[in-house]
């Protein structure tokens, strides 16, 4: 079975999984819960079509994994807050008061929602017997939220919402060359616009100035003021070209908007209160619309993804255009960007009545075409993921191995030993039961921890990880939600495989700070009687990998180890990579070119961890697990086969 989650996949190879094995084969999940698990699922730097080329916004030809069924059509119901199936489709477009299932996957999706889906159908906010609705993460006001602009002529086709035009008018207003700068007064004038209303300009729009007598002249800004009434402009110029030399003011300009065309989307989630961390939130996964181009709607100071009138800008001095404190500053001069240069107001731009809350209807019956949905004895249809269709009193027992909050930079702590995934499912109404240790219950708790939504830091809870916090102080009991020591969870899936006990630096107890998350009691059922099982681990991967360099003192005990470095380094030299240039994190932090000699002593990944202690030592225990005998005393060779996913 192959599933792909933005540019990776799943490969569950029927062999050795299968091998004709007696006993069921066993299955360990390994997780990372670090911040960027929760970070959009289809960034704009990732190649989803295997061209070798990023992906530059929505390829409609790619169809984007996630709780919208990308070939059904999708209506929003205000009565009931959610999306609803409407029909199916065969080329992924709609009509025009229709979303597309497709669109709002690569809209919507985070991270840790594509792996929720992939194995057991995603995360129920309703799961009734005749009815079952998922929703998106959590996202806080920070950079895990994040905005989409789209402007392509299809756009009705894959949402209720127009294109827009490019508005232009010409200015009977007389007018002179001026240089631009973003705050000189000289570079500031009023500028009639006939015709414009609120639909053709807002504050903080992209403006250019161009003149049919006089090509090649130019002048662009930023709009500072509106006046509605006579309509006119205040525009602050921050650049103009002026190959002609002129110097007399002249009427007749261009007036060319750029800013009002396309539709900007934006996810997050509002809630009011101090303190989130470790009490649940019920507060809705947002979906904003806007009209315009607001790309860097979550290019803020600090507040992102929230509308003008609901937070206050914060703007330093060296940011403002004129006096004028928008949200993100941009002038097109000097980025490139006709996006508005402040967050979008609510009462101007806002598209429909509401902000949309990303909670979907499924399995819904006469709508099911291409989701995977089971029909359980009670005539129910449920979501489905690889837990149900190969554990649900199937082939394979799962367990769950994850990082943690309490000890976020170390190993790993188990959420659920390997067992049936039977008993988190209702076998006759397929609802989820989450028994005290689940797989289910595990992953749906997890969120980010402790930020505030009043202050916009992560303050709340017993967190203090504020702009600034070093490295010391985040490994001294900061910063909760960071921190990805990959070989260390890896390393205690092998303990557990091996038959040890827990690694005790590892342990949590009681409520690992998020309600809900809890780790398990080793009570390893795989005993001598099993042997013929083959034995797994799957590696999911959302982050850059830090802080395990550890891993050497978390393998204590298993037979045959030896070196942790003398694994890592035979992976190096195999794989031919020993001896090349390459960039990692010197002694001062900071990314350094050098010679990669030996892989084990590779610390820091570059360029967006080099001080936080990333090895790649899971590659040489990945070896030893393959090639090594975890059970020397029972029959046959005990390794351990990894299948790793990258999301």
């Amino acid at each position: 079975m192959t599933i792909g989650i933005a540019n990776a996949e799943v490969k569950i190879a029927k062999e050795p999984m299968f091998a004709v094995a007696t006993v069921p084969p066993v299955v360990m999940l390994n997780m990372s819960v670090d911040s960027q698990l929760f970070f959009n699922a289809y960034p704009e730097f990732a190649d989803l079509t295997g061209d070798g080329a990023a992906e530059q916004g929505y390829t409609h030809a790619f169809d984007y994994f996630g709780y919208f069924d990308s070939f059904k059509c999708y209506t929003y119901s205000t009565s009931s807050d959610r999306f609803v199936p409407v029909g199916n489709t065969t080329d992924k477009y709609c009509g025009g008061s229709e979303w597309s299932g497709n669109f709002l996957n690569w809209l919507t999706m985070a991270r840790i929602d594509t792996v929720r889906k992939i194995l057991y159908g995603g995360k129920r906010f309703i799961d009734d017997e005749g009815l079952t609705v998922l929703e998106r993460t959590y996202l806080p006001n920070d950079a895990h939220s994040w905005v989409r602009f789209y402007d392509g002529n299809d756009i009705n086709d894959l949402t209720p919402f127009s294109l827009g035009d490019i508005s232009t008018t010409i200015s009977p207003s007389e007018i002179s060359v001026v240089p631009g700068s973003r705050r000189g007064d000289g570079d500031r004038f009023d500028l009639g616009t006939p015709g414009w209303t609120s639909s053709e300009v807002q504050l903080g729009d992209q403006i250019e100035l161009t003149h049919a007598s006089h090509p090649g002249v130019w002048m662009r800004g930023v709009v500072i003021g509106v006046t509605a009434s006579d309509p006119s402009i205040r525009l602050q110029v921050t650049g103009s070209e002026n190959p002609l030399g002129l110097t007399d003011s002249i009427s007749g300009w261009t007036v060319t908007n750029r800013t009002r065309r396309g539709v900007s989307f934006c996810n997050t989630t509002v809630t009011s209160g101090a303190s989130h961390g470790t009490t649940a939130i019920s507060a809705p996964p947002l979906l904003m619309a806007a009209r315009g181009n607001y790309s860097l709607w979550t290019a803020n100071e600090r507040w992102q993804c929230r509308w003008q009138e609901d937070v206050s800008p914060n703007v330093p001095d060296r940011m403002r255009i004129a006096n004028n404190s928008f949200h993100n500053g941009n002038d097109v001069v000097s980025s490139g960007l006709w996006a508005n240069s402040d967050s979008p107001r609510r009462s101007g731009v806002r598209l429909g009545d509401r902000d949309f809350n990303v909670r979907v209807e499924v399995c819904r019956d006469g709508y099911i075409g291409t989701e995977n949905c089971q029909e359980y004895p009670e005539g129910t249809q449920k979501p489905i993921g690889l837990l149900q269709e190969f554990g649900d009193e199937g082939p394979l027992d799962f367990g769950l191995m994850t990082g943690s909050f309490t000890e976020h930079v170390d190993g790993g702590v188990l959420r659920k030993n390997i067992t049936s995934f039977s008993d988190e499912v209702d076998q006759q109404t397929g609802q989820l039961l989450k028994p005290a240790d689940s797989i289910v219950a595990s992953l749906d708790a997890l969120r980010i921890y402790g930020y505030s939504h009043n202050s916009g830091e992560y303050t709340a809870g017993d967190d203090n990880c504020v702009f600034g916090t070093s490295k010391n102080q985040m490994t001294g009991g900061r910063c909760f939600s960071w921190g990805n020591p990959q070989a260390e969870i890896f390393a205690e899936s092998l303990r557990y495989f091996a038959g040890l006990d827990a690694n005790p630096s590892f342990e949590v107890s009681g409520t690992d700070r998020l309600t809900g998350l809890t780790n398990a009691e080793w009570d390893n059922p795989i005993t001598e009687a099993r042997y013929c099982a083959p034995n797994n681990i799957i590696q999911f991967n959302a982050s850059v990998t830090s802080y395990d360099d550890g891993a050497p003192s978390a393998v204590t005990g298993l037979p045959g180890i030896g070196s942790v470095d003398d694994w890592t380094n035979q992976v190096g030299t195999e794989e031919g990579i020993v001896g090349f240039e390459t960039f990692f994190g010197g002694t001062d932090g900071f990314c350094e070119p050098d010679t990669l000699g030996n892989l084990a002593a590779f610390r820091g990944v570059c360029p967006e961890a080099p001080n936080q202690d990333g090895t790649y030592y899971i590659a040489g225990l990945a070896k030893y697990a393959a090639q090594a005998d975890l059970r020397p005393t029972w029959p046959e060779r005990q390794n351990v086969t990894t299948i790793g996913v990258s999301l």
